[in-house]
Parts: structure tokens; C-alpha cells; sequence
């Protein structure tokens, strides 16, 4: 009992070090210094097609990629937790899983926006829970490639005026 004890504690430590280091880092983003952490310049994700962006995925966007994250409306703490799945960075640079997260949130933000024609509209209908995603709200359901596809799919039936 007392191992248990004294494993669940390590365990505890651990964890409180970890969320220790995920404030220091969204400290560090909200203060912009993260463009200086990263010694190459952020892609401007918008402006890139496809191609482009699977092949800046693979090499590992650079850490400057999320205040574009930011910029498009997300909170830093749903930055992270979609990012980093409750972690938080490890290098200069995304991996690729990061990368493609990162992507997905800004190219469905930019596309909620579109759709909607004003950002607080979109931000509350990205933000409320549906029916459709049992509850969850699109933000929730981004954590996923196959829950970003179901977000889009949304967002195109509003786009042509069918039911969502």
C-alpha cells in the first residue's frame, strides 16, 4: 500500500511539473516571444494550398505557427489542448501529428468565418455543443482528422442551405 502510495505521488509530481511547463510555454505565446524561439519564420498558412501544406506538415511547422492558431480566434488554452492533446512542446518545431493540428484548426476557423460572414457568428456556432457530434462542440470534435471532416461537412450544408 504504501508503494502505491508513493507511485501515485510521483505520478502527481509528474504531472504537476508538466502543467507547470504548459504555463510557462502559453506564458511565453502570450507575450509573442514565441517567434523567437523558433530560428526559421512561420509559413502564412492561409495562403497555402495543399501541397504546400502537407509538405510543411511533414518537416514540422515552426513553433511561431501558433499565433496564427491564436490570430484565427482559438484561446491559448484550446491551442494547447488541441495541439499538444494536454502536453506541450517538446522542440522548436511541431511534429508532424502537430503540424497537421495546427493546420486544421486555422483552415476550419478561416472557413467558419467564410461561411458565416462574421466572426463572432462563427465563433459561437464553432463553440456550441451539437446535436450532430453528440454534444460536442466543433472545437472538441477538431481534435481528430476524421472530427475536422465532420466539421467541414457541417459548414459546407450551411454554406448551400441545407440542414445542418
Amino acid at each position: 500500500m504504501l508503494r502505491q502510495s508513493a507511485f501515485i505521488q510521483a505520478i502527481v509530481e509528474a504531472k504537476i511539473r508538466d502543467c507547470e511547463a504548459v504555463q510557462d510555454t502559453q506564458e511565453q505565446i502570450e507575450s509573442s516571444s514565441i517567434h523567437e524561439v523558433s530560428d526559421r519564420a512561420a509559413p502564412c498558412i492561409v495562403k497555402m494550398d495543399g501541397l504546400d501544406l502537407a509538405d510543411a506538415a511533414a518537416i514540422g511547422l515552426p513553433i511561431g505557427t501558433l499565433n496564427q492558431v491564436k490570430e484565427t480566434g482559438y484561446t491559448t488554452e484550446e491551442t494547447f489542448d488541441l495541439i499538444f492533446l494536454c502536453g506541450f512542446p517538446s522542440s522548436r518545431n511541431l511534429s508532424l501529428d502537430e503540424s497537421d493540428r495546427a493546420i486544421r484548426l486555422i483552415r476550419t476557423a478561416v472557413r467558419a468565418k467564410e461561411v458565416f460572414g462574421n466572426p463572432e457568428k462563427a465563433w459561437r456556432w464553432l463553440r456550441k455543443p451539437k446535436k450532430a457530434f453528440n454534444g460536442k462542440t466543433c472545437v472538441e470534435m477538431l481534435i481528430t482528422e476524421y472530427g475536422g471532416r465532420e466539421v467541414e461537412n457541417m459548414l459546407t450544408r450551411i454554406e448551400h442551405g441545407m440542414a445542418a
